[in-house]
């Protein structure tokens, strides 16, 4: 089973669908509330896009979120990526920011400035409601 969903940063748009298998819709919206939450505090967080566990292997991936001065980079990454993550532990919506890599000097990003992301509601996006 899989949901609509959309993220918006400030006239670049994606939809996608996120897969119900491994977390439910409400933890996807929790996960999206909380990673907002999160940059008032921190200079990164995710918006996890999907997550799946295939024969114990964890498949994902997110909208990374990088706050450097007054802005907000976004870059899409896959989780767990290239590296070794038999350290983390058990990715859920309160582990996830630790699969947070570095921002990457070669990946494509979009950028809204802090204030921006905070005031408009269309900054960010979550799953859609139905």
């Amino acid at each position: 089973m899989r949901h609509p969903a959309s993220i918006t940063i400030g006239k670049f748009r994606e939809t996608f669908w996120i897969p119900l298998d491994y977390w439910s819709l409400d933890e996807y919206r929790k996960q999206w509330r909380n990673g907002i939450e999160r940059l008032k505090t921190r200079d990164t967080s995710c918006l996890i896009e999907r997550v799946r566990i295939d024969e114990h292997d964890l498949i994902g991936a997110a909208w990374v979120l990088y706050k450097v001065k007054d802005s907000v980079i976004f870059q899409y990454h896959f989780i767990p990526g290239k590296e070794d993550i038999s350290h983390l532990p058990v990715f859920d919506t309160n582990t996830c920011y630790l699969y947070i890599r570095p921002r990457s000097s070669t990946a494509e990003e979009w950028a809204i400035l802090v204030k921006d992301f905070f005031a408009s509601s269309h900054a960010h996006s979550h799953p859609n409601k139905k």
